[in-house]
């Protein structure tokens, strides 16, 4: 009974501790996407009408799709991207990702015994959403926000931090 007991306790802390690390990495990239679409409003402000004003906008609406799901108040729904345009599962975002690891990782926690076949049942779609806007923001940062930034420095604005 005491081996059961500590093999139930070994799957309740790795559970949790998975969930707790995707939640932790999540809660970074909306903070950095909070930071960064506060710049973006500032630019907007600054950035004359032109192309430039067009793709802060556009980068603005992509950040809101990650964070949110939505872009001005409406439900994103699946679409296809032009190629090589980064995207987000429809279903994910950082909100109600975070939302539904934060669940799982309480109902975990609540009690010290194995996890329930529904959280454990539940784990490998989430940690999958939670990788995709991992990968998400990943390219967002390396090819949106550089691209941008490159088009700031032409005008004499400040690049994205």
């Amino acid at each position: 009974a005491l081996a059961l007991a500590l093999a139930d306790l070994a799957a309740q802390f790795k559970l949790s501790k998975e969930m707790y690390d995707e939640w932790l990495s999540l809660n970074t990239i909306s903070q950095q996407v909070a930071r960064v679409r506060s710049q973006l409003a500032e630019l907007q402000k600054r950035a004359p009408a032109s192309d430039l004003k067009l793709h802060l906008n556009a980068l603005d609406e992509k950040l809101q799709t990650l964070a949110t799901g939505t872009v001005v108040g409406q439900t994103v729904q699946s679409a296809p991207s032009p190629a090589g345009a980064t995207s987000v599962p429809p279903r994910a975002n950082l909100a109600t990702t975070t939302g539904r690891l934060r669940t799982i990782f309480g109902l975990i926690e609540e009690v010290d015994v194995a996890p329930t076949p529904q959280a454990a049942a539940a784990t490998p779609n989430l940690v999958s959403d939670s990788h995709s806007l991992q990968e998400a923001w990943k390219l967002i940062d390396s090819k949106d926000i550089a691209t941008l930034n490159q088009e700031l420095r032409v005008a004499g604005l400040p690049e994205l931090k």
